[in-house]
């Protein structure tokens, strides 16, 4: 705060409440303003008080910058592409996102998350991650095939209006984004399918994806999937690892997570090294992705 006549012991008033000040000189006091107070968009009255006196008022604006998404800024959670279904998890890219960063601690997941909410096509969306660059969401599963509508809307202050392309299937299988490798899991053991630790043929690894689309066990937005009646896509799948068709087990959303759905799939005979991991549902390819497979 700058003025003229301040003394040691001054204290700067935020609305008539008084806040930590330090005196740095009779021009000039700092004060330390909590973020509860400025949680909300406001005119607030900015005075300070001597001993023996009080200041004039100045009216103080608390403005919420408001949020911006990113060119092509809504994708596929997992793949990063423009791949997307109802129920997927999606990423959306932009400025001034959130008021800070947030995980859902419990499920079903908010729909507000650090003042921050989601629609997709007037519905809202279930924020999983916020921050002021990046939001993790699920689409609803109600969204319609075809052109969809979404706004970010953070304290108040709502984003422009982007658009985004919803597909009756949108598969992307998560991946280590610096090697591409997928995570997946061998089976029995659930360890961490790598190239130290690779699965051979004719064993089971468990691969992770979203966009799957439509379930016959439908469940709620948000929601986790449930261990039994498991969850199944209508539509179909169809796998391949190092170039052979691979047997897919089961495919259906995995039980206790949101918007991800697991495919047990077995290593057909091969050689070993890095194998390419090509997934489709309902006719629409994955992100082609990596498996380790060691000699059998």
């Amino acid at each position: 705060v700058w003025g003229s006549g301040f003394l040691p012991g001054a204290v700067v008033q935020w609305d008539g409440v008084p806040l930590p000040t330090t005196f740095v000189s009779d021009t000039q006091l700092t004060a330390s303003v909590a973020a509860v107070l400025i949680a909300v968009q406001r005119t607030v009255g900015i005075g300070v008080t001597v001993p023996g006196g009080i200041s004039n008022t100045v009216a103080f604006d608390i403005r919420w910058p408001s949020p911006s998404i990113a060119t092509q800024g809504v994708v596929n959670a997992a793949s990063g592409l423009p791949s997307i279904a109802p129920g997927s998890l999606i990423s959306i890219f932009g400025a001034n996102l959130a008021a800070g960063s947030g995980t859902a601690g419990n499920l079903p997941a908010p729909t507000s998350l650090k003042r921050t909410s989601v629609t997709i096509d007037g519905v809202l969306a279930p924020l999983l991650f916020t921050s002021p660059a990046q939001i993790n969401a699920q689409v609803p599963f109600e969204t319609p095939v075809g052109e969809a509508t979404l706004v970010v809307q953070v304290a108040g202050q709502k984003s422009a209006e982007v658009t985004f392309n919803v597909t009756a299937t949108g598969p992307g299988v998560l991946m280590e984004l610096q090697s591409n490798h997928a995570i997946a899991q061998n089976y029995p053991d659930w360890s961490l399918n790598s190239p130290q630790n690779a699965a051979q043929p004719g064993q089971y690894v468990i691969v992770y994806l979203t966009g799957q689309g439509l379930l016959d066990n439908p469940v709620a937005n948000g929601a986790a999937a449930p261990v039994s009646p498991p969850s199944t896509p209508l539509a179909a799948a169809q796998a391949k690892i190092g170039g052979s068709a691979a047997e897919i087990q089961f495919l259906e959303l995995a039980p206790g997570l949101v918007g991800i759905s697991q495919m047990n799939l077995l290593i057909p005979d091969m050689g070993a090294g890095e194998q390419l991991l090509e997934v489709s549902i309902g006719g629409v390819a994955a992100n082609t992705s990596i498996l380790s497979v060691k000699a059998q």
